[in-house]
């Protein structure tokens, strides 16, 4: 969804990437509200949602690895939990090769340096 074949198009992608997803998610959840099928409130667990990212170098053919975090509940953790990921995948596509990551978010360990969505 994200791909481009210029890397300045590509970072400026990755920032917009997190603004996005929680776009997605809040016409989804209007959408949700107004076929009255849920009240769709996220703090209260009646819509979560999983975030999976996977980056891959500018004019690859081939997604990289990806990354899921689980049941996240609010827009806000949305935004984080696209960010967190895309720092993951950065770090370890530069360091080794990962097969696949799932991972439950932890609002509370997000803000907390070296933390964030947990296994």
């Amino acid at each position: 969804m994200y791909r481009s074949s210029s890397s300045a198009n590509s970072i400026g992608r990755v920032r917009l990437a997190p603004v996005v997803a929680r776009a997605y998610v809040t016409e989804l959840r209007e959408v949700i509200r107004s076929l009255d099928v849920s009240d769709v409130r996220m703090e209260q667990g009646s819509l979560r949602c999983d975030v999976n990212v996977s980056l891959s170098p500018a004019g690859s053919a081939e997604w990289g690895t990806r990354t899921e975090t689980k049941n996240v509940n609010s827009l806000r953790s949305v935004e984080r939990a696209v960010r967190s990921s895309h720092g993951r995948n950065e770090a370890w596509q530069s360091s080794f090769c990962l097969r696949n990551l799932i991972s439950r978010w932890i609002p509370a360990a997000a803000d907390a340096p070296g933390t964030g969505p947990r296994a």
